[in-house]
C-alpha cells in the first residue's frame, strides 16, 4: 500500500497530507515530516533530519531506536562539543550549551555503536541478542549504561548473552543534549 500511495502521489504531482502514528510509515513515505507532541509541533524536517539531527530530546526518543548515555563535555570546538564517555571521545551533533567539564546526555543510534570482538577483556556484557537475518541487535551493559547496537549478523553469530564485549564509537555521531532537557 505504501508503494502504491507513493506512486499515486508522484503520478498526480500533488501534495499529500498523510497522518499516521506509525514511525516506519512516516519515515518511508514522507519527504517532510511534522512531528507533534501534545498538540504542538516539535520538529519539521526530512526523515533523515529527524532521525540523525533531532532538535529535542522528545524527537530523539520518539524516532527510531536509541540509547541515552551521560558524557562529559571535554571542550567546545567550532560551536560543537567534544564529549567523552567511558574513555571514548567523539563529536556528537550539538543540541546543548554545555561548557567543558559539564555533563551532557548523548543519544546514540544502534548503528553508531560498534561491538568489538577483538578485545579479549571487553568492558561490556551482552544482555540480550536478537537475530534479524542480515543484522543482529544487542543490548550491552557497559558499567551502568545500557547501549543498543545493530550490526552485520555474520560477525556476531557466536555471541551469546553474558559474553564480554567492547564497543567502539567514532567520529561525528550521536546528538548531545543538555543533561536536564
Amino acid at each position: 500500500m505504501r508503494e502504491e500511495l507513493k506512486l499515486l502521489q508522484l503520478s498526480l504531482g500533488t501534495t499529500f497530507v498523510f497522518v499516521t502514528h506509525d514511525q516506519d510509515e512516516a519515515l518511508t513515505m514522507a519527504t517532510r515530516v511534522g512531528l507533534m507532541n501534545q498538540g504542538r509541533v516539535e520538529q519539521v524536517g526530512t526523515p533523515p533530519e529527524l532521525y540523525r539531527r533531532p532538535t529535542t530530546r522528545f524527537v530523539a526518543n520518539f524516532i527510531g531506536d536509541q540509547s541515552f548515555v551521560p558524557a562529559v563535555c571535554k571542550e567546545r570546538r567550532n560551536s560543537r562539543a567534544r564529549v567523552q564517555w567511558l574513555g571514548k571521545t567523539f563529536f556528537p551533533f550539538d543540541r546543548c550549551t554545555a561548557k567543558p567539564g559539564e555533563t551532557v546526555e548523548v543519544m546514540l543510534r544502534p548503528e553508531d555503536v560498534r561491538p568489538n570482538l577483538n578485545l579479549a577483556a571487553g568492558r561490556g556484557v551482552v544482555r540480550t541478542i536478537a537475530f534479524h537475518g542480515a543484522t543482529v541487535e544487542m543490548t550491552i551493559v557497559v558499567d551502568k549504561d545500557v547501549v543498543r547496537t545493530r550490526s552485520d549478523s555474520k560477525e556476531f553469530e557466536h555471541v551469546r548473552p553474558g559474553d564480554r564485549i567492547d564497543i567502539q564509537i567514532e567520529g561525528e555521531t550521536g546528538v548531545a543534549f543538555d543533561w536536564d532537557s
